[in-house]
């Protein structure tokens, strides 16, 4: 792999050594393709978790090492001043404790401090990524890996080429707004190696093959737990277009796989200030009052909901409800029953009792693991997931 630049906009420049040997710059490499148009090339992705950092230690994989710092609206790179640091394709570069293939673009972020760093690499790499971030590896074989695989390669280049037509800089972000992604699965023994070795057959043996509905490849959505059911796309997003994410039955969490249990469920307990923050976002008053389903799906899913407060009252779809709460603490739709009786007054706090984790939209990633050890293989899981969609190599 050709060595390629530390640079600025203003052009490359020597760094003094900061913490062990200095990176020494070259020539950059031609600008990467900005959308896909097929399922191979470059992807641009923004690393979330490093938004918010307050110093970047970069190192590349011979050890090489520097120092980047937010100066204003610009970056002091072991005390040189710039406005964009390249880091070419010397990698995988280490940066706090995770590890990124092929480039890093590096600017101050939009904001009074932290950073915007985007990661350039081939599709099949950021396919590799997700995979690991995505599943709980070790509990994960291969044809989950692969259905896995497929899908994530198909929300890629479909995501991608829908914000192409619309910007000319397209890019993926590195958290839920996306897909989970933590940079190249690193293995610390010889049981992860094992591991990364199955990760790399997976992505190997499905590569450049997507999901596609028509002529459409296809925004192939998933979740950890569907509870039961999966959701229909247009449901949850009015945007959703494809047919191949409507509601099916999950033969996985509703127990009717050998060896399987219907989903775990779980509940969930928001207190008075939590409930009054709820009324204050959705300008409702100083309390909220009650809290009621008015639209519900086939399977009792959660759409929509009525928010009383002690001035006011709201209908909000419940996806932007629990963003509001946090999608973490409110798992899924799927309710079953909550504590006081849905549209009760609200006295104190609130508890939701539920099934499932995530949007319930696509692959139901618990499912397709009990799926896979029951024999499935991966076509299968993303043909009963996808309902009348095919499988295609679109490179």
């Amino acid at each position: 792999m050709a060595a390629l630049a530390l640079a600025a906009l203003a052009g490359a420049c020597a760094l003094p050594a900061a913490h062990g040997p200095r990176l020494e710059p070259v020539a950059a490499s031609a600008p990467p393709r900005r959308t896909l148009r097929r399922a191979s090339g470059d992807v641009h992705v923004r690393i979330a978790a490093l938004t918010s950092a307050k110093v970047l230690d970069v190192r590349d994989s011979n050890g090489a090492g520097t120092r980047v710092e937010r100066r204003g609206a610009e970056l002091a790179v072991d005390g040189i001043v710039r406005k964009e640091l390249t880091l070419g394709e010397r990698g995988p570069w280490q940066i706090a404790g995770r590890s990124y293939r092929g480039s890093l673009v590096i600017r101050a972020a939009n904001t009074a401090s932290g950073f915007e760093v985007t990661n350039v690499l081939d599709l099949e790499d950021y396919v590799a990524g997700v995979v690991a971030a995505e599943l709980v590896l070790w509990n994960s074989g291969l044809e989950t890996m692969r259905a896995q695989a497929v899908a994530a390669r198909s929300y890629a280049v479909c995501a991608l080429d829908d914000r192409g037509a619309r910007r000319v800089d397209p890019y993926l972000v590195s958290d839920t707004r996306d897909m989970a992604y933590a940079g190249a699965f690193q293995p610390k023994n010889a049981r992860e190696r094992e591991l990364e070795a199955r990760l790399l057959r997976a992505i190997e043996s499905t590569r450049g093959r997507v999901l596609m509905e028509g002529e459409r490849v296809v925004d192939a959505r998933f979740h950890a737990a569907c509870g039961g059911h999966t959701a229909d796309a247009r449901d949850i997003s009015p945007e959703a277009r494809f047919e191949c994410l409507r509601s099916v039955d999950c033969p996985a969490c509703l127990g009717k796989l050998a060896g399987t249990n219907a989903s775990e469920p779980w509940s969930a307990t928001f207190e008075r200030p939590q409930l009054d923050a709820l009324a204050a976002r959705f300008k409702l008053g100083a309390k909220l009052e009650r809290i009621s389903p008015i639209a519900t799906d086939s399977c009792g899913r959660w759409l929509e909901v009525e928010l009383t407060g002690s001035s006011g009252t709201v209908r909000v779809r419940f996806e932007e409800l629990r963003r509001a709460l946090g999608a973490d603490k409110l798992p899924s739709s799927a309710i079953e029953a909550t504590v006081p009786r849905a549209g009760d007054k609200l006295a104190g706090s609130l508890r939701f009792e539920g099934r499932g984790r995530g949007h319930g939209v696509g692959l139901c990633q618990n499912a397709a693991s009990d799926c896979a050890k029951a024999g499935w293989t991966a076509e299968r899981i993303l043909a009963h997931y996808y309902p009348g969609s095919k499988l295609v190599d679109w490179r």
